[in-house]
């Protein structure tokens, strides 16, 4: 058989004659969608109202307030030292290289982040965050239990390099 011309014909090729009494036939896209065989009626209204009134879990909530306290213990890092360097370098020396303890931490935070966006494209954001808060706290452990500036500069470089992938990933 041939396909009919006409709006109320089926895409299958049959005519609209072979269609019992009373029945519509309506092409997709007028309140349908096609997914192969099958015809699938169009979320409504109603649906979409559900499911904004869906409510999350508990462990939702706590990823979630988990990652905003992880974003706000990483973010004040770049911008903290300033405060601190002149009584720092006082403590451990280093005065004349006190341009690498402020921006040790910018550069590598800045550095990562495109490589560790592909990271997370491959494996996925679990992984790679994990990796970036327990680099993070090397690093802070590092920086905060320094007895010189070279040890200083790697600590501050170590946080760098975990909070730019938090602040991608986040």
């Amino acid at each position: 058989m041939t396909a009919s011309a006409d709006s109320t014909s089926r895409f299958d090729g049959a005519s609209p004659s072979s269609y019992p009494p009373g029945e519509s036939v309506t092409p997709p896209g007028n309140g349908q969608e096609q997914h192969g065989h099958d015809i699938l009626p169009l979320k409504t209204a109603q649906d979409q109202n559900k499911a904004e009134e869906q409510h999350h879990n508990l462990a939702f909530w706590l990823v979630f307030l988990s990652l905003c306290m992880l974003s706000f213990t990483s973010a004040p890092d770049g911008s903290i030292i300033t405060t601190a360097l002149p009584k720092v370098t006082a403590s451990i020396g280093g005065q004349s290289q006190y341009i690498w303890i402020a921006n040790s931490f910018t550069i590598a935070q800045t550095e990562i982040q495109p490589f560790c966006a592909q990271l997370c494209d491959i494996f996925g954001r679990r992984g790679p965050l994990l990796v970036s808060i327990a680099l993070f706290v090397l690093g802070s452990g590092l920086a905060g239990g320094a007895n010189n500036v070279s040890m200083l500069i790697a600590g501050r470089t170590a946080q760098g390099l975990g909070s730019g992938n938090i602040f991608s990933s986040i």
